[in-house]
């Protein structure tokens, strides 16, 4: 399909749908997953002289909005709404370094060598939880409140008279597996799942009824707007799946179900699904619960095949990602950058379902003429039919 004024909600329909449009759709900023660190952002706007404006989205991890201008400059066919008090509003510094969230977990943030700093969990609330009523009696009540929805169908209704893509993405609060760990505790919610599932289980049903509770508010008020609905929860590392299928299959599963086809009560929105690593053998699993975008294709996790992975899935889930920020952004040319592109595009964009992105945000190691590189190669080689 070729023509010169389809709007990008227009294009990013097709390509969702499995069908070719006149480019592969691009984003940069457009979930919480595909945008930047403030530092890496910093260095992008001085190198292309904007001086843009930005929201903190999270302050754990530092990620911010992207600016109209250079939206429009990397060609992002995607703009997001998300819940409000995400940034350092929902942390309450309690001394040392140490900050409590809304969850009750707390992170201590480290500064690194180049006076960047990051945020790292403290102390998981639940780690010394005994017994199931210690669960059942966690007080999570200050997890949602009404600021987190302010304004939100205004903007949501104020983007979609925009010719853009609308995604709906926020931070913890989509986070459907990682918080169980978060508040458990790391190697003991993943014990409990092989030698304590009725622990596990109503941990896992306690914190999912507070997050159907915010998604389904979340898509009350912007379910008829989006384009796009995300959601997350890391299931690899960079080796292996973090649990095993049959696991995932037994306890897990099940919860996805659940809460996608709730999700899809209130939306039209396309489901996309955050999880960084090794998830090949899941993606079927994934498939099969209602997720209709897969991101970020951490294509230099084991298994991450694109090839493989468009030939057995590529008509049923649409990729997102697959621009290597481990190696080739981050210490690549400018030159490797066009390659890398040319690459995924070629395996991933034939027949639609793929959308140009960086693997997970952009940190500050990777310089800003890379970040225009991809973009720039994108804009060029991803116009179809594809020939790269």
């Amino acid at each position: 399909m070729k023509n010169s004024k389809i709007t990008p909600r227009e294009r990013v329909s097709l390509i969702l749908n499995h069908k070719e449009a006149d480019r592969v759709p691009m984003d940069i900023g457009g979930t919480i997953f595909t945008s930047l660190r403030y530092w890496a952002l910093k260095k992008l706007s001085n190198y292309l002289k904007i001086n843009s404006s930005y929201e903190l989205y999270s302050d754990y991890s530092q990620v911010c909005s992207v600016g109209e201008e250079i939206k429009r400059k990397l060609h992002s066919d995607f703009r997001i709404v998300t819940l409000k008090n995400t940034g350092e509003n929902s942390l309450k510094n309690i001394g040392g370094n140490r900050f409590r969230d809304n969850w009750g977990i707390v992170w201590k943030k480290e500064y690194l060598d180049n006076k960047e700093y990051t945020y790292v969990i403290d102390k998981s609330p639940l780690e010394n939880a005994k017994s199931i009523d210690e669960i059942l009696k966690y007080d999570l009540s200050d997890v949602e409140n009404e600021r987190m929805y302010k304004n939100l169908e205004e903007e949501a209704s104020e983007l979609r008279k925009s010719n853009y893509a609308v995604v709906g993405s926020y931070d913890l609060r989509s986070s459907i597996f990682g918080i169980f760990w978060f508040l458990r505790g790391f190697e003991k919610f993943f014990m409990d799942l092989i030698i304590n599932e009725e622990f596990a289980t109503v941990l896992m049903e306690k914190v999912m009824s507070i997050q159907e509770k915010i998604i389904v508010k979340f898509l009350e008020k912007t379910g008829k707007y989006l384009d796009v609905f995300c959601l997350c929860g890391d299931l690899g590392t960079q080796n292996s799946l973090l649990i095993s299928p049959n696991i995932f299959r037994k306890m897990i599963k099940p919860l996805y179900v659940k809460i996608i086809k709730k999700a899809k009560n209130y939306t039209d929105a396309k489901i996309f699904y955050h999880s960084c690593g090794s998830v090949y053998h899941l993606i079927e699993d994934l498939i099969d619960c209602g997720i209709d975008i897969l991101n970020p294709i951490q294509v230099s996790a084991k298994g991450m095949d694109t090839e493989k992975m468009k030939k057995e899935f590529g008509k049923r889930i649409v990729f997102w990602g697959g621009i290597d920020t481990q190696n080739v952004l981050s210490s690549g040319t400018v030159e490797d950058v066009y390659k890398e592109v040319k690459l995924r595009i070629n395996h991933l964009a034939k027949g639609g379902g793929y959308v140009i992105a960086p693997i997970h945000n952009i940190q500050s190691d990777i310089p800003p003429q890379n970040i225009v590189a991809m973009y720039e190669a994108g804009y060029k080689y991803g116009k179809y039919p594809i020939s790269c």
